[in-house]
């Protein structure tokens, strides 16, 4: 009885070998060309014609680089944001502990822009500038939180008032992060 369960997995297995050895032979070994999606027609296999548009991806991989940055991105945000109103009792421990979060998020940008722009992950020129401009403007967002951690010890220090500080903070994060925006846009053109 277990020789014919063995005789019926070697058929079953020759039944799907033997054919894609033909399939390989036909192709000159050219793995390329096979139909993935249909792997089981062994007539006519194409190179891969689907269209590509302009939201295609060369590659689903990130670089290793950019998913580094992008892991230490989020867990800054998760992490050290939340600890930074909880953990800390004097106002001179949360400036210190803001201005280290806000430094990590600001060098990660920064690294995610040289990175989109060495290895743009589109096919398409128009999503790439896009994609660096958006980019541009994270970048932009965390140079500016800068401003926001240390506008309460500016004011208290009598460089600027708090009703300045706080008409200044959505103002003119709004009025330059456009210029950012373009500018990333251009580097991406280029």
């Amino acid at each position: 009885a277990l020789h014919i369960v063995y005789v019926l997995l070697t058929a079953l297995t020759l039944c799907v070998y033997v054919p894609l050895c033909y399939r390989f032979a036909y192709l000159d070994g050219d793995i390329q060309q096979c139909d993935v999606y249909n792997w089981m027609s062994w007539t006519g296999d194409q190179p891969d014609t689907r269209r590509i548009h302009s939201c295609s991806q060369r590659t689903n991989d990130l670089s290793p680089v950019e998913k580094s940055v992008k892991i230490v991105m989020v867990a800054t945000t998760v992490f050290l944001v939340s600890g930074a109103t909880s953990s800390a009792d004097d106002a001179d421990s949360v400036l210190t502990y803001s201005l280290v979060t806000v430094s990590l998020l600001f060098v990660s940008s920064l690294v995610l822009c040289a990175t989109q722009l060495n290895k743009p992950p589109f096919y398409f020129r128009k999503m790439n500038v896009w994609t660096a401009a958006l980019t541009f403007g994270v970048l932009w967002t965390n140079t500016w939180s800068y401003f926001v951690v240390i506008s309460p010890r500016l004011v208290e220090l009598g460089f600027i008032s708090q009703r300045a500080a706080d008409i200044l903070k959505p103002s003119l994060h709004l009025a330059v992060m456009p210029v950012f925006m373009v500018l990333g846009a251009l580097f991406m053109r280029r």
